[in-house]
């Protein structure tokens, strides 16, 4: 059987490994929503891939049409709050709230329950 202390020295290793083997491979794992003061708009960051490089880009989301546009570098939204599950980005209105599902963003109307999914990864 193996030791506490042998257990935590392989667990090391395999952290390091893991951590060497993957850096670059996930990407937009767990975005940062971020609602504008209109409360119409959020913005988020997304990593794109563009042959060996990988560059960050901030995207503005239009919350009632679901339209997109990439912002220049720099831009980005105000500040999001939660009163709903954690991993949810509440409107400062408290109308729609923005979560992650199948590595998708999902927005969802409040009031309605009804849901768009914004993104296709």
């Amino acid at each position: 059987m193996m030791s506490e202390a042998q257990m935590k020295g392989r667990y090391r290793e395999a952290v390091q490994l893991y951590t060497r083997n993957t850096r670059g491979s996930v990407l937009n794992g767990s975005p940062t929503i971020q609602w504008e003061a209109d409360r119409l708009h959020f913005t988020y960051e997304r990593q794109v891939r563009e042959q060996e490089d990988v560059r960050t880009v901030t995207v503005r989301v239009d919350a009632l049409s679901g339209e997109t546009e990439e912002l220049p570098s720099g831009r980005s939204g105000g500040s999001s709050s939660s009163n709903v599950p954690k991993d949810w980005s509440l409107s400062p209105g408290g109308g729609h709230a923005l979560y992650t599902r199948a590595h998708n963003l999902i927005l969802r109307e409040m009031s309605s329950g009804e849901e768009k999914t914004l993104t296709d990864e």
